[in-house]
């Protein structure tokens, strides 16, 4: 698991969740013939075998069934002109995040194909958000670690206990459709907690503390200061030199995600990919101007 000696890191290795398996981040660079560089971005399973639990349907019977999974290493590797990499230092940085940008769909997909996500209440464009976010976070750190690798690790219980409070948040819900009537349950409360757990885990001390003092997070980058709200559905302010030049309102496609997962989807965009953020959100000119642009 080691890389040589010729290598040099960028990140190192993290752990990085994808439903109920955990994965290491490497990442390497390295001479490579002809002038070139070459880019390795990979991410590395705990354990080479899961024990997981799938569904088999026989008529309108479904039947949980135990079954082995072998899980492999996932990595991307990618070669760019010494020349070009040194005379544009951008260029590296583009291309890193085009590798995790698939990297991050990959690992989600094969995940949810080798029944690694079931129970897990895994919502397919926010993984793949937040494993983008992890994989440019380790290359931006660049601290190694050392993967605490295992031979194989037993799911069952854990995906038949996500099984059965599945189960019973579906029979909940479907009474609570009936009656017209909607209460915070305690597993959503429980991932609202896991969700903001998990984006205060991604940010800085400074910006846990502008989190807790001001109810937002500041991210800045080359289009401006994005303010990001700690709210539902909250606007973005973007400041540039200080003036409010602007509003973006994004909007998820799963309306019910808990409030941490919107934030850090938020901040991983500004940070990793903000044109994608600047395409898809609508623009509104602040002060008396209410009229949206659809971007």
């Amino acid at each position: 698991m080691k890389s040589s000696s010729s290598r040099q890191s960028l990140g190192g290795s993290r752990v990085v969740p994808i439903g109920h398996a955990r994965w290491f981040v490497d990442v390497a660079k390295s001479p490579a013939p002809r002038g070139e560089v070459e880019y390795r971005l990979g991410l590395v399973p705990q354990a080479r075998v899961y024990r997981t639990l799938v569904k088999e349907w026989h008529g309108l019977h479904c039947e949980l069934v135990e079954r082995d999974v072998e899980v492999t290493p996932l990595s991307i590797v990618r070669s760019e002109p010494r020349f070009e990499v040194e005379r544009v230092p951008a260029r590296e940085v583009k291309l890193l995040r085009q590798m995790a940008d698939e990297l991050a769909s990959e690992a989600v997909n094969r995940c949810m194909n080798w029944e690694l996500c079931s129970g897990a209440c895994v919502e397919k464009a926010a993984a793949i958000c937040t494993v983008q976010f992890c994989l440019m976070r380790r290359i931006e750190l660049g601290v190694s670690e050392t993967p605490d690798l295992v031979d194989s690790i037993d799911l069952v219980p854990v995906l038949r206990d996500a099984f059965q409070q599945g189960e019973i948040r579906r029979q909940e819900e479907e009474e609570r459709r009936r009656e017209g009537v909607f209460e915070f349950t305690e597993a959503w409360q429980a991932q609202v907690r896991a969700a903001m757990a998990l984006l205060d885990s991604y940010l800085s001390p400074t910006e846990r503390g502008e989190m807790k003092l001001l109810s937002r997070i500041t991210v800045c980058n080359a289009h401006g200061e994005f303010c990001v709200p700690l709210r539902k559905r909250g606007l973005v302010q973007c400041f540039v030199n200080g003036t409010h030049v602007a509003d973006y309102c994004l909007v998820f496609q799963d309306r019910s995600i808990p409030l941490g997962d919107e934030v850090l989807m938020k901040i991983a965009l500004l940070k990793v990919d903000v044109d994608r953020f600047l395409a898809v959100a609508n623009k509104k000119r602040p002060a008396c101007d209410f009229s949206w642009t659809r971007r």
